[in-house]
């Protein structure tokens, strides 16, 4: 292939990092976004034969097939980008994504997986019992596969997950630890997981994050803890009352300052490595929620509780809720609005607390209550 400058003469580097040629084509300027480096090479070299072969007046061969990956291919890109971008607890939900389709859909190109297709998967997920938030969930996996391989393929390339729609669900489901469960819980779950959901409902902290906190990240001086990366892919400093630090030097035990052991596991199995969320779930906290006869709570409904008990129990407003369980946007807050109406009257009562009387208030529905008609406020 031609140089220019030691580069690839006609080939274009956009900043996403995918390829495009730039040339001549039949007499015209010729642009277009190809994908990786070796395709644009190839399309380059067809368009300068399909220019010989007009110049001569010989029939000009079709516009070479564009090759696509499969799907099991695609995902482990996928899962390979988002390592590098995202945090471990997304990792792992991605991963069980990625089995999932890699065993289901694995060998088929990404042409090949349609709409129809992904809608039998969909229905038959649902017939199993699955959730439509955890079959969005898987949905919206799979749409970022191919969107992340649409970045090297044509920008003509049809994405087929484009006309996938997907499910309505309940996003008003929230569900509030009170405290007579709370401690009909407390007698079924083993010390260091009650620990994990008292850590858990005084800090609105995720399951993910605390099950990966080290005794490094917790300072005791300060009342904090650092907790290793969020959601958002990104460290975040979390307060800590006095019942919440006292149940983290618990779990810790008497080894807290030893040197050494500040790389350990806050929460870990026998043999010191991370608990696993499945087998948190499956083994511990379903059972004790049966015993209990708690039905339809989930784990992130005590990140709720929290919320529920800031607003409700504390009177504290939504942006004081957004800092302390870190959302990163107001909207997400936003779901807890209703719990702070009662919040709001209070405080438009409040203001007949400050400065002078404005007008006499008398008590409603007493008989003698002179109140002024409509009349009174008529424009005469």
């Amino acid at each position: 292939m031609a140089k220019a400058n030691n580069r690839d003469r006609g080939l274009i580097q956009y900043p996403d990092g995918t390829w495009g040629v730039l040339c001549v084509l039949g007499g015209s300027r010729h642009k277009r976004k190809v994908g990786t480096k070796d395709q644009a090479r190839a399309y380059y070299t067809w368009c300068q034969q399909q220019n010989r072969e007009r110049a001569r007046g010989d029939w000009v061969e079709p516009e070479p097939e564009l090759e696509l990956p499969t799907v099991e291919a695609a995902v482990e890109e996928f899962l390979e980008i988002r390592r590098a971008r995202g945090s471990e607890s997304s990792l792992a939900g991605y991963r069980g994504n990625g089995r999932l389709f890699s065993e289901l859909y694995g060998g088929l190109r990404l042409d090949q997986l349609t709409p129809r297709l992904v809608e039998a998967f969909v229905r038959g997920r649902l017939e199993a019992g699955v959730s439509p938030a955890t079959v969005n969930r898987q949905l919206a996996f799979l749409k970022g596969v191919y969107r992340e391989a649409a970045r090297n393929l044509p920008a003509d390339w049809q994405n087929p997950m484009a006309r996938v729609k997907m499910l309505r669900e309940d996003t008003h489901r929230e569900s509030f630890l009170t405290p007579e469960q709370q401690e009909r819980l407390r007698d079924y779950l083993p010390r260091w997981c009650w620990l994990l959901v008292v850590v858990a409902v005084l800090t609105g902290v995720r399951q993910g994050n605390l099950l990966r906190l080290r005794r490094g990240d917790v300072d005791r001086g300060r009342k904090m803890a650092r907790l290793p990366r969020t959601k958002d892919g990104k460290h975040f400093w979390v307060h800590l009352s006095d019942q919440a630090l006292a149940a983290l030097l618990e779990q810790m035990g008497e080894r807290e300052d030893e040197d050494g052991c500040r790389d350990e596991l806050v929460w870990a199995t026998s043999a010191g490595t991370p608990i696993n969320p499945a087998n948190l779930h499956n083994r511990v906290w379903k059972p004790a929620l049966k015993a209990a006869g708690i039905e339809g709570f989930r784990w992130h409904d005590l990140r709720h509780t929290t919320a529920q008990r800031l607003i409700e129990l504390a009177g504290y407003d939504l942006y004081t809720v957004q800092k302390l369980l870190g959302h990163k946007h107001p909207k997400t807050t936003q779901r807890y609005a209703q719990l702070s109406e009662a919040h709001l009257r209070k405080a438009a009562e409040a203001l007949s607390t400050v400065g002078p009387a404005l007008v006499q208030v008398a008590p409603m529905g007493l008989p003698g209550n002179d109140y002024p008609s409509d009349r009174t406020f008529s424009d005469n």
